[in-house]
């Protein structure tokens, strides 16, 4: 029998705005990373509903690509999850369908609490020497996991809510630049949320999802592990601020924020500034580790 650190496994995680694959063997428990790549889908970047048009072709296009890969590196344990888009969209069903037909795997729809547990997984595998209690937050596209974790690293409960960036910008009708009359309604839209939010109140937060990556990268984070990056809270706040009245060109101007970022960042800003003046933490951890390591981790434990 193979042991874990010749195997291959491979996790695809199919999500609002982006498409995932990593590839990763394990030793010891821990992931190691082979290969990853994120692709930029947008799949309910319309105001519709549904999942139309040119996010289509893109969604197909991408899937062939990860075909591809998976079949590169002759992975010998695939896991392939669709997130909130596909759970929500009215053509969710077809379009997974028409997608597994491409890929050659099947692609499990998974609720919010199966992707807390698996992001849980992911992250406190990234956590290990941390004996604090803290939460997980994963900003995604459509929906945003909020997880609190004990001391050990145990799981204690989740909630999956409707707030992600991809959410927010159908609700500011996709402005690129904000201003009082859109900030305010949806100020008001999070605030239904904020007795569920408070409840995940901590010392210690830990977000997760590609847009927190570009904070974590912006130069004001130091290494907490070999893995994770403590981020300074009042100057996270601050560019956050500057990125809410902001507009495309400024953001274009900002020579650390990705174009694939460039859209939808004054309202990821608006979004944490919110979280943070809610949640009131002291400490602000960026982890890279999320669903995709989580399924790793559950893949080598079958």
């Amino acid at each position: 029998m193979k042991s874990n650190s010749s195997l291959y496994y491979a996790a695809v995680d199919l999500g609002t705005n982006t498409f995932h694959v990593l590839i990763a063997r394990l030793e010891k428990d821990e992931v190691v990373e082979i290969f990853k790549k994120r692709i930029f889908v947008f799949l309910l970047r319309n105001k519709t509903s549904a999942i139309e048009g040119i996010s289509v072709n893109r969604a197909y296009k991408a899937v062939l690509y990860i075909k591809g890969i998976i079949n590169k590196y002759n992975c010998n344990a695939v896991k392939v999850v669709g997130t909130e888009a596909l759970r929500v969209s009215q053509n969710g069903k077809r379009i997974k369908t028409e997608l597994e037909k491409i890929l050659g795997e099947k692609i499990n729809i998974i609720s919010g609490k199966e992707e807390a547990r698996l992001t849980h997984l992911g992250v406190s595998n990234s956590l290990k020497s941390i004996n604090r209690a803290y939460t997980i937050i994963d900003i995604g596209g459509g929906s945003i996991e909020f997880i609190k974790v004990g001391k050990s690293g145990n799981f204690i409960s989740s909630d999956s809510l409707p707030i992600g960036v991809s959410i927010l910008a159908k609700k500011s009708n996709y402005l690129q630049k904000l201003d009082l009359d859109t900030i305010e309604p949806m100020r008001y839209f999070l605030s239904i949320y904020d007795s569920i939010i408070k409840t995940y109140s901590n010392q210690m937060v830990v977000f997760n999802g590609g847009f927190c990556e570009v904070f974590a990268a912006r130069g004001f984070s130091v290494l907490l592990n070999n893995i994770c990056s403590n981020i300074d809270r009042d100057r996270l706040v601050l560019v956050c601020k500057r990125l809410v009245y902001s507009d495309l060109n400024m953001r274009k101007k900002m020579d650390w924020l990705p174009w694939s970022r460039q859209e939808n960042m004054h309202l990821c800003g608006f979004l944490l500034v919110h979280l943070i003046n809610t949640l009131c933490p002291k400490s602000i951890i960026y982890s890279p580790y999320s669903l995709k390591e989580g399924i790793i981790l559950s893949l080598s434990k079958n």
